[in-house]
């Protein structure tokens, strides 16, 4: 699949569950905080900005297909205290 083919599927998917919810696009735009004509651009297979399509899957309940892409890892204690003792303590006497 080309990149506008993934969009365009995304946005069919996305329709289809705002649909299964019974929105309008309209009421979908105002939960999300979206304009309407952002709601219709991206329906169309208008690539959005990543901010628009966090809002319209927060807004029909489907954040957490952005699990994948961001998976939460628990640090071992060793990398813990590795990463703590790599913090700066102090500010350096160095004019930039």
């Amino acid at each position: 699949l080309d990149n506008h083919q993934i969009i365009q599927r995304i946005s069919d998917s996305l329709k289809d569950k705002r649909l299964s919810l019974n929105l309008t696009q309209a009421q979908l735009a105002k939960k999300a905080n979206l304009s309407l004509p952002t709601i219709k651009k991206f329906e169309s297979g208008k690539p959005p900005s990543f901010l628009t399509l966090i809002a319209i899957l927060r807004s029909l309940g489907e954040i957490q297909q952005l699990e994948a892409l961001s998976p939460r890892v628990n640090p071992s204690p060793k990398e813990i205290y590795q990463a703590e003792s790599k913090k700066r303590k102090r500010a350096s006497n160095a004019q930039p």
